[in-house]
């Protein structure tokens, strides 16, 4: 593994502390930057679902199979414009999480589903992202649960 895979192996992780911030901040009723700990956990994943969503796009425009690109930017606009909806249109934070949950799930499924050829760094890349979705998918779970 290279340093510029190692490095974004961390980064990537290092992405998950907000989240667990957050969540203990929720779970201890707390508040973390003038806002409740739920709060700042939803729109903490708001962005990183948008990021994800974003990611999506930045592969589909260097791809090489037209109909994975165009699969890929579709689902890019539409991950990012439905989690900013739900943001928007002030939805409470159960069915928040629920939106952003299934974000970050096709973000993912959607990566997984049209990435080909998976050589190279493109295998460890999938494996290590699916770690962490599943891992922020757990951390959704946990402050679902933790909600009144």
């Amino acid at each position: 593994m290279d340093l510029v895979q190692r490095l974004m192996g961390w980064l990537t992780w290092l992405g998950v502390v907000p989240f667990v911030i957050s969540l203990a901040s929720a779970a201890w009723q707390q508040p973390l930057l003038g806002n409740s700990g739920i709060r700042v956990f939803i729109f903490y994943s708001v962005v990183i679902c948008c990021f994800m969503a974003g990611t999506l796009w930045g592969q589909a425009i260097y791809g090489e199979n037209r109909a994975h690109s165009l699969i890929k930017a579709l689902s890019s606009n539409a991950i990012a414009l439905c989690v900013c909806a739900a943001l928007l249109v002030a939805l409470d934070d159960q069915q928040m999480l629920i939106i952003l949950s299934l974000g970050f799930l096709c973000a993912l499924a959607i990566e997984c589903l049209y990435t080909r050829p998976l050589t190279g760094r493109v295998k460890p890349y999938l494996t290590m992202r699916a770690a962490v979705t599943m891992a922020v998918l757990f951390l959704n779970a946990l402050a679902y649960a933790i909600l009144p």
